[in-house]
């Protein structure tokens, strides 16, 4: 199998000189054509050189944005004609969709066990869901795996203006719960900016959603959309192309404050809200929106999308997906992994 690896060099963990050289000495021990990029279209180029020279294995060295841009293009530029199987290397801050797909470990271990794997025949290729996202104001079509508007757009904002890295996502989200809960319990005249509802219009496969504002619109694939919340009322899975889950909660600032454990964990179906799997969103609001931690349409006063389940994307996986889960630095994940053999 023909690889290629494209390597985000302004992603989180591939800044340093020193680890980059070692994944990119891996990744040429495995005979891939490696591309080293730095914006949106020398990634493009670099797909459309692998589409030409017949690469069949996509190494995605970055985050959750890498991934979403490289989707989104080869689903613009070649639909049906060029689809080779993506296996991503977590480069990025948070690594959302790596970890929902059970590849959470370090790259360099993941090249490593991949050659060996690939000599031998130990993977396998799936389908994997995405969405579509249609924007009806720009006409633009982008393919993803997390839609978010109103509260996860704003903390989304707050995270830009933040150094990137993990210690930031945590900081922001663990003080927009200290911020929320301080609000409910001693109510000022006005919320937090983050905390005001956007006005929405919906529709919900095919019917009209109740509520006319909302805190937060969430849709994807991934059931676990970010650091430990799952907030899906009964997933079971990542969907393979026929529906997507979503969550647009209307429920009042203080039934979730008293109810945020088993909302954050979908043991709980909120009420004044819809949440589940559905197969179309048309939906109308005053603000932008973010699509796998990229935002888009800031500043804007109406956006109209539409939401629907994507074309799946290949992946690679190993088969027992026994992978090294901790914090040590990549070095000693591979020493740990040669020791134990």
């Amino acid at each position: 199998m023909k690889a290629g690896l494209i390597i985000n060099v302004n992603a989180t963990g591939a800044r340093s000189r020193w680890r980059r050289g070692r994944i990119i000495e891996s990744a040429h021990k495995m005979g891939a054509l490696v591309k080293e990029t730095s914006c949106v279209e020398e990634m493009e180029a670099a797909v459309r050189e692998f589409r030409e020279k017949r690469i069949e294995l996509i190494l995605a060295g970055g985050g959750d944005g890498t991934i979403f841009h490289l989707v989104t293009f080869m689903r613009k530029e070649f639909h049906n004609e060029y689809n080779p199987v993506i296996f991503p290397l977590p480069l990025g801050a948070s690594n959302v969709t790596v970890k929902n797909l059970g590849m959470d470990a370090g790259p360099l271990w993941l090249l490593w066990s991949l050659r060996r794997r690939l000599s031998k025949g130990a993977f396998l290729i799936r389908e994997v869901g995405t969405i579509k996202v249609t924007d009806k104001t720009t006409e633009e079509v982008k393919h993803g795996f997390i839609f978010v508007a109103g509260l996860g757009y704003k903390l989304t904002l707050r995270y830009k203006q933040m150094r990137s890295g993990m210690s930031s996502v945590i900081r922001v989200t663990s003080s927009a719960i200290t911020e929320f809960m301080s609000y409910v319990l001693s109510p000022r005249s006005e919320p937090p900016d983050f905390l005001r509802r956007i006005k929405i219009e919906a529709r919900v496969n095919g019917e009209t959603y109740p509520y006319k504002e909302a805190l937060i619109v969430l849709a994807g694939v991934l059931p676990n959309p970010i650091l430990w919340f799952t907030p899906f009322y009964k997933c079971d899975g990542i969907p393979h192309g026929d529906c997507f889950y979503l969550l647009i909660n209307s429920m009042k600032d203080r039934d979730i404050a008293f109810n945020m454990l088993s909302l954050f964990s979908g043991r709980k179906k909120a009420h004044e809200s819809y949440s589940g799997r559905a197969y179309l969103l048309d939906l109308q609001f005053n603000e932008g929106y973010a699509v796998d931690g990229e935002l888009f349409n800031v500043g804007a006063k109406r956006t109209h999308l539409i939401i629907t389940p994507g074309r799946p994307v290949r992946m690679l996986f190993f088969r027992d997906e026994r992978m090294p889960r901790t914090n040590q630095p990549d070095g000693q994940r591979l020493w740990s992994a040669f020791s134990a053999r």
